[in-house]
């Protein structure tokens, strides 16, 4: 099952950043893939963090992130990176499989390269 959460125009992400999110998840499966596409910033931080509540209430706890398609990444999408890592600390993990540049390097300097796993 695919879900796509776009905000902007069909078929992906807008000329203006906007994000899109493309969630690959089957209700009460433990393992899910978020494909991010677009600047994860205070105005759209809240839309990831709807994606990944969703797929953890639906029984994700192997939650992996595609976040290469991802120019900007500010605080705030940080903030929603670690309250889906705490959600699921106990029981599950949140992997960023695959980063851009700009993503690493806000990882790096937040101090968090690593945290979520080898991108």
């Amino acid at each position: 099952m695919a879900f796509r959460r776009d905000r902007g125009h069909d078929g992906g992400v807008s000329d203006d950043g906007l994000l899109s999110v493309t969630i690959e998840h089957v209700d009460g499966d433990a393992k899910a893939l978020l494909r991010v596409e677009g600047d994860v910033d205070v105005v759209s931080a809240g839309d990831l963090g709807k994606a990944l509540e969703h797929v953890i209430a639906n029984g994700a706890t192997d939650v992996r992130l595609d976040l290469a398609g991802v120019p900007f990444l500010d605080s705030t999408g940080l903030t929603v990176l670690l309250t889906a890592r705490t959600q699921l600390e106990d029981r599950g993990t949140v992997v960023v499989e695959a980063a851009s540049h700009a993503v690493q390097r806000t990882f790096e300097v937040a101090g968090l390269d690593g945290v979520f796993g080898p991108a």
